[in-house]
């Protein structure tokens, strides 16, 4: 095990370079609504807070290895496979961000990253409130059902608080 980790942070060290959204969305802020009260009159409204987003970033440099490309298109195949709907319905965004570029070089300081990583960062009414860097990314790439697992329960958990 010591061996595999040192290989790991060998190949981060080698590889490393961190991610910045390529695009930005804003969430959308809800209008009030129509309200029908006993009596019949209608009132507006304003809706408790549904805006909550979950972003889930993978944030890599320009220079990058196979690795590097792996942890990217396995967390994308999570996403499509196990949170299709929730991305459809917009309350979950993936986003593939170069931190080399210099409009995305704060995710490195936000996320206090060191190398490739993919980030969870939950958006309420356009604000971020936590945020998570899913750290053991490089122990679980060698083994592709592993590494998925890990990212499906990761995301899933995260959903659920």
């Amino acid at each position: 095990m010591r061996r595999r980790l040192g290989g790991a942070i060998l190949t981060g060290v080698i590889c490393t370079g961190l991610v910045v959204a390529d695009q930005k969305k804003e969430i959308p802020k809800r209008e009030p609504v129509a309200v029908e009260k006993a009596t019949g009159a209608v009132e507006k409204t304003s809706v408790a807070p549904v805006n909550r987003r979950l972003i889930v970033y993978y944030l890599h440099g320009t220079a990058r290895c196979f690795t590097c490309k792996k942890f990217e298109s396995l967390t994308k195949k999570v996403m499509d496979e196990s949170f299709g709907e929730e991305i459809k319905k917009g309350r979950m965004e993936y986003r593939v961000i170069n931190v080399d570029k210099k409009e995305n070089g704060h995710y490195v300081q936000d996320y206090q990253l060191y190398s490739k990583s993919v980030v969870l960062s939950d958006v309420l009414d356009g604000k971020q409130t936590r945020w998570k860097n899913l750290d053991h990314i490089w122990e679980k790439v060698r083994d592709e059902d592993a590494y998925k697992k890990y990212i499906r329960d990761q995301v899933a958990s995260y959903l659920k608080n």
